[in-house]
Formats: structure tokens, C-alpha cells, sequence
């Protein structure tokens, strides 16, 4: 039963970022906008609530109030009103709890290596964001810096445990950071052409991935 209730809560994920890009390339009523991009996150949580998380409730419990987050996240930006602040603060939240999740495995040891690229990223971000911001300066700044710390050691958590789920979750990371990155160039600097579509396909994408980590990291340790 428990098999059956994964399959049905991915494939309405699935269903419903179809649906959700079919508008944004297509168009249609609103009602379709309002309820079928929080159903995608909706659903990704209760596939990480059904998953065998016996081994590790922690990460699990950890990716699912993130992915709540991001569905007050994803809430407060798609409302007409300009609450991009309120959003903000959502998903850093989320970023947090995915930090929670991905740093234990490797928090004991600092890597250069993997730290420099999403340092670099990160800075030259910003710097190039920097004269479009304004007010909102110092909350970005904060933002990037939790959005590449995820990234970081989702990354650590990749190179330490070599399984599938933290594969699926370093890849969910570095499309969260693309994502977010194309809000911020889109939302400040620059704009284009269905910027939309490549903005919800990714951080859908991302959230798949990151959700799919808590079932399959489970699966990697239980095969162990």
C-alpha cells in the first residue's frame, strides 16, 4: 500500500509541474497558476512522508518541513502583491532545513575545494547584482549565502556517502542555485523571453530531486 501511495503522490507531482508549465507556456485562468503550482509541492511532501525514513527520520523530517517552506515560499510570491521579502525569508528557512539535513554527514570537516566554486559563484552574483538591489542588499546577500552553503554540502554529502540519494540531492541543490539565480537576474538586472518556464522547470526539478533523496538515501542505507 505504501508503495502504491509513493507512485501516486509522484506522479501527481509530476502531473501537476506538467500542467503548471503547460500554463506558463500556453497561458490560461489563474486558478490553474494558483493551484497547481503549490499541489507540486504539496505532493513532493507527502512522498517524503511516505518514505522508509526509519533509517534516517532526521533527514527526512528535515527535508519535509523545508519543502513546507518552500510551499509558503512558493505561496507568498505567486499572490499578485509584491511580497518577493516575505518569500525570501520562506525559503531561507527551507535552505535551512536542507542545510540541517545535508551538513551532519560532513560538517566534521571543512573542504576548500568544494567551498571555492560556490564562494566564486556566490560573490560574483552579487557583486553584479549590486547596483540593481537596492534596499534589498543586505537580504540577498544573507539569501546567497544559505543557498550556496546548501549547495556546499550537498556537495560534501555527494563526494562522502558515493549513493544515488545524495547524488539526486547535490543535483536538486545546483538546480535550486540556477533557479534562484535566474529569479535574481530577472527580478533586478536583466529579463527574457519565457524566463518563466526556465525558472519552474528547474526549481521543480530541484525539489524533485531533493525529495527523491530522502526515499532513495533511505534505500542506499537499508541495502547496505
Amino acid at each position: 500500500m505504501t508503495r502504491v501511495l509513493r507512485a501516486v503522490f509522484a506522479l501527481g507531482a509530476v502531473v501537476s509541474a506538467v500542467v503548471m508549465l503547460s500554463y506558463i507556456w500556453f497561458g490560461g485562468p489563474d486558478w490553474v497558476h494558483y493551484t497547481f503550482k503549490p499541489l507540486v509541492i504539496v505532493f513532493l511532501m507527502a512522498l517524503v512522508w511516505v518514505s522508509p525514513h526509519a533509517v534516517s527520520a532526521r533527514y527526512t523530517y528535515a527535508v519535509f518541513i523545508g519543502l513546507g517552506f518552500s510551499l509558503g515560499g512558493d505561496i507568498f510570491l505567486m499572490l499578485p502583491q509584491d511580497l518577493f521579502v516575505p518569500g525570501l525569508l520562506s525559503f531561507l528557512v527551507a535552505h535551512l532545513f536542507y542545510i540541517a539535513a545535508f551538513a551532519p554527514t560532513s560538517l566534521h570537516r571543512l573542504s576548500l575545494p568544494c567551498v571555492i566554486p560556490f564562494a566564486v559563484y556566490g560573490i560574483g552574483l552579487n557583486v553584479w547584482l549590486y547596483s540593481y538591489v537596492g534596499a534589498l542588499r543586505w537580504p540577498v546577500w544573507g539569501y546567497s549565502l544559505a543557498i550556496m552553503t546548501m549547495a556546499y554540502f550537498a556537495l560534501r554529502r555527494c563526494m562522502v556517502l558515493r549513493s544515488r540519494g545524495a547524488a539526486f540531492a547535490f543535483v536538486g541543490a545546483v538546480l535550486f542555485v540556477f533557479s534562484d539565480s535566474v529569479i535574481a537576474a530577472c527580478r533586478f538586472r536583466i529579463s527574457f523571453a519565457k524566463s518563466g518556464m526556465v525558472i519552474v522547470s528547474t526549481y521543480f526539478a530541484a525539489q524533485f530531486l531533493i525529495a527523491l533523496s530522502a526515499y532513495w538515501g533511505n534505500r542506499d542505507r537499508l541495502a547496505a
